[in-house]
């Protein structure tokens, strides 16, 4: 495949945005990674760009889990809203108790 080839190919890979705000795992600030499976088919996957590769994997499991959080408060800000008493108290009575280092 020629060089101007390749490049309009990858113009042409545009997904719409509801695609990628269905799936909020593909923010901007992770690595969209393409693999050709077989012919005309494709694997479309992400990684977040923030997991050190040197980590533990206990790191990379809470960095991928905070990534996520961070989509979706930036994806649908309208869902945060503050504690409330009464869950404040359940949580309390969750971890009565509890000892932390």
């Amino acid at each position: 495949m020629s060089d101007s080839a390749i490049r309009e190919a990858e113009q042409r890979f545009n997904l719409a945005p509801t695609a990628w705000k269905s799936q909020p795992q593909f923010v901007i600030f992770w690595e969209v990674k393409a693999t050709m499976i077989a012919p005309g088919q494709m694997l479309v996957s992400s990684v977040p760009s923030i997991v050190d590769e040197s980590s533990d994997q206990e790191d990379q499991v809470m960095l991928s889990f905070l990534a996520f959080l961070e989509a979706q408060m930036t994806i649908n800000p309208e869902l945060i809203t503050p504690i409330s008493e009464a869950e404040m108290q359940a949580i309390a009575a969750l971890v009565e108790g509890v000892e932390v280092d």
